[in-house]
């Protein structure tokens, strides 16, 4: 809670740091975000193929223009990207420290270091992402909950970076 609480932090050399937790780096909070930010964009992923087999088995068609359908193919572009960047970093790194914690060492850089380029480019793509929820709350076409979901799935991205950023996900220096 942002009670400021002791929180204990250990070091890598077996020490142990007691140190007040600002709110934003809270465990609970971290992890809140973490979790409701891949709930959301995980299933904006998942719902897209089921959507256009609805929409194509009952002859449905958006109406969407080039430009709508283009930002619609960022948005989901951008989402894999930085979903494979949290999900990758962490396979990685879970399955390093799975059999000793000594397995975290420089020979993983170059698989995370891909990893990094892949959330670099998501990050850029959030652009693409908040241009998609600027005209879709500007299109009167579109209707209320669908400017809600691409609302939602703009904070779930920014979530998930919020996260990656906050726990040094982006560090060249490969530091966590």
């Amino acid at each position: 809670a942002g009670d400021g609480a002791m929180t204990m932090l250990s070091g890598s050399a077996g020490v142990m740091i007691f140190q007040r937790v600002p709110d934003l780096r809270q465990a609970l909070v971290t992890l809140g975000v973490f979790g409701m930010s891949m709930l959301v964009v995980t299933l904006n992923l998942l719902a897209w193929p089921v959507a256009a087999f609805v929409r194509r088995h009952y002859g449905v068609e958006q109406g969407w223009t080039l430009w709508e359908r283009t930002l619609r193919l960022a948005v989901m572009l951008t989402s894999l990207a930085v979903l494979t960047f949290v999900v990758g970093f962490g396979v990685v790194l879970i399955g390093a420290a799975s059999d000793s914690p000594w397995g975290l060492d420089s020979s993983l850089d170059e698989r995370l270091r891909l990893f990094q380029q892949v959330g670099i480019i998501g990050a850029a793509g959030v652009l693409a992402v908040l241009l998609n929820v600027i005209q879709a709350w500007s299109n009167p076409v579109r209707g209320f909950w669908g400017r809600v979901k691409e609302s939602l799935v703009l904070a779930g991205l920014a979530g998930l970076l919020w996260f990656a950023w906050s726990m040094n996900l982006f560090d060249q220096a490969l530091r966590f």
